[in-house]
């Protein structure tokens, strides 16, 4: 599992104030995983936006736990095969997901 930079708010930095920056892991590990199970991040990597409210393993964590992740792009994937569509914001160079 790579740790990407990320930015935790809340909670302030060294001197107590303001966002810190810090290492933080990409996935989500269900509730139901067992704890000598060893966590699979990338089982449930693909939220949707449209069911994230309903499905079970997400609807302990919309109310507190979210996360806005800037990139520049990304790419669909149809059928398990990249596409050539590269989606990216046409006026800005970030694109926040």
């Amino acid at each position: 599992m790579r740790a990407l930079p990320g930015c935790a708010h809340g909670g302030g930095g060294s001197d107590g104030e303001g966002p810190v920056i810090q290492c933080m892991k990409w996935g989500l590990v269900p509730s139901f995983t067992g704890k000598a199970e060893k966590p699979d991040y990338f089982r449930m990597f693909n939220a949707r936006s449209e069911s994230v409210k309903e499905k079970v393993s997400f609807r302990r964590l919309i109310q507190k736990n979210r996360c806005l992740v800037a990139v520049e792009g990304y790419v669909i994937m149809v059928d398990f095969e990249f596409c050539d569509f590269y989606l990216c914001h046409a006026r800005s160079s970030v694109l926040c997901v």
